[in-house]
């Protein structure tokens, strides 16, 4: 019986997720292509928006997430940085 559950619950996730592909597919290529002429429009290779870092690489968009602004460790004046 559980392994049934488990069995109609797999079959409709895949008819849920082979449904929705296009649709994301779709939403991907709109992105891309948005973000690639930004690129262009600014005439850079790299970028950084918010929070992530976009680039073309040998044509292709690669995207990655990158800490935000200010996230690093504030020094505190007169102490000794070899403690």
């Amino acid at each position: 019986m559980k392994e049934t559950l488990k069995a109609i619950r797999a079959v409709r996730s895949f008819e849920y997720n082979r449904a929705l592909k296009p649709k994301v597919e779709s939403r991907l290529e709109s992105a891309r292509s948005r973000v690639k002429a930004y690129l262009m429009l600014n005439g850079a290779t790299s970028i950084r928006l918010g929070n992530y870092q976009a680039e073309l690489v040998d044509g292709e968009l690669m995207v990655s997430k990158v800490p935000p602004d200010g996230w690093e460790q504030a020094e505190l004046e007169g102490l000794d940085a070899d403690l």
